[in-house]
């Protein structure tokens, strides 16, 4: 989410990208989203709409405390079940890293549901070194079972 990246800038995006490829995951879709409530929506409601079986869904940007951050609002504007945990303990391996300064981020994770969907969900800040620690420490080694958790016949 950025009104300044482009598909040669989106860094964080690349990170991204590569640890979900180097640990077997396809990517479906890469897109780059204004910081706009009702554009980051869209982009949302696409991904709730698609027709793939297992699949989440990783935003970077637009998480801090800035205007023009507004990306927790949108996607949380969706039915969903907040992983509280996961915020909790992005900021805590955070603030190893950069201190006080981790309370700003607003990195939060859940599940959209849309009928019988459950899409886990996971809002990353824009930094590269955010990301790498977010997907490294908080995401990778748990996905797999969040998959499971989410597409078991008893949710659906």
């Amino acid at each position: 989410m950025s009104d300044s990246r482009t598909s040669v800038t989106d860094d964080s995006g690349d990170v991204i990208e590569q640890k979900l490829l180097n640990h077997g995951h396809n990517l479906i879709r890469r897109t780059i989203v204004p910081d706009e409530i009702e554009s980051i929506k869209h982009s949302v409601q696409e991904v709730l709409d698609s027709n793939h079986e297992s699949h989440f869904l990783i935003t970077t940007g637009g998480s801090g405390i800035g205007v023009r951050d507004s990306t927790p609002e949108a996607v949380m504007s969706f039915d969903h079940t907040t992983l509280a945990g996961f915020g909790e303990l992005f900021r805590m391996y955070s603030e190893r890293d950069i201190g006080p300064r981790a309370m700003l981020s607003r990195a939060e994770a859940g599940i959209l549901k849309q009928n019988s969907k459950r899409i886990p969900f996971f809002i990353l800040p824009g930094s590269p070194h955010a990301v790498t620690l977010a997907m490294d420490a908080c995401i990778l080694p748990v996905i797999g079972h969040i998959l499971d958790l989410c597409h078991t016949k008893e949710h659906a």
